[in-house]
């Protein structure tokens, strides 16, 4: 079972690279959204 832990770990790193990837580009662009 190691292939489908590996798989469930490359897909947890995305989601979790994803969210961050959000919550930065919402950091960096606070006057927009003021505005």
């Amino acid at each position: 079972m190691p292939d489908a832990l590996e798989e469930r770990s490359f897909d947890a790193q995305q989601e979790i690279r994803r969210v961050l990837q959000d919550a930065i580009d919402e950091l960096a662009t606070p006057t927009q959204a003021d505005v």
